[in-house]
Formats: C-alpha cells, structure tokens, sequence
C-alpha cells in the first residue's frame, strides 16, 4: 500500500529548513554554555518560556574539570521539519566525549523556538 503524500502547502520549504536550523543554532549556542555551569537560562536564544523556566529550575551540577571543557556543535540534522513543527539532531564534541541533544521546535510569531529537549 502506498503512503499518501502531504499537500505540496503541508511540506517543510528550504527556508522553513534553515531557519528551524539557525534557530536551532542560536539555542546551542547559549544551551550548551549553561550546561557546562557557565552562563545562564536567561541568556539562551531562540527558547520558549517554558523550556526556559524548567532549565533555569534545573540548574546543571556540573564538576569543575568538566566546565573547563569548551563544547563545539559538530552537525546538526532534521529528523522531520513541518510548516509548523521540527524535530532536529544535535551531534556535539567536548573535547572528551561526543554525544547528541534532541530538540523540538515549534513556530510561533516571533520564529521558530526550542520547545523541548531529548526527544
């Protein structure tokens, strides 16, 4: 059985793409920075209220050897990009580790904002 293809209005443009991506960007940016104990939830970008509460209550306990590492993003891939929706991959080097950080992303009027983590 074939599956239906979505309306061509449903599908993800290449700006849809990107911008989803340079939001994703400005996140890491300040997310991965407050995660090793330095910065703070305030100063994370492209970031919905709510995330922003839960992460600022949440403070990271992070050692004093670890917080010296500077993280680097190394690739970032859709996993699924809607007109309204985004699922992307985050694959990000410390200098010791590699590992990946989910998002999910949703539009509202202000772009495209980090909604949740992880998934």
């Amino acid at each position: 059985m074939r599956k239906a293809r979505p309306t061509a209005g449903a599908e993800p443009s290449r700006a849809d793409i990107a911008q989803a991506k340079r939001a994703a960007r400005r996140f890491l940016a300040g997310y991965l920075t407050y995660t090793y104990g330095r910065g703070s939830a305030r100063r994370i970008a492209s970031v919905s209220g709510e995330l922003r509460g839960r992460l600022a209550g949440e403070r990271p306990r992070v050692p004093a050897r670890e917080r010296r590492r500077r993280p680097r993003l190394e690739l970032l891939q859709s996993d699924g990009v809607g007109r309204e929706r985004a699922r992307l991959l985050a694959m990000v080097r410390d200098g010791e580790r590699r590992y990946t950080v989910g998002l999910e992303l949703a539009r509202s009027a202000a772009g495209w904002r980090v909604i949740d983590l992880g998934r």
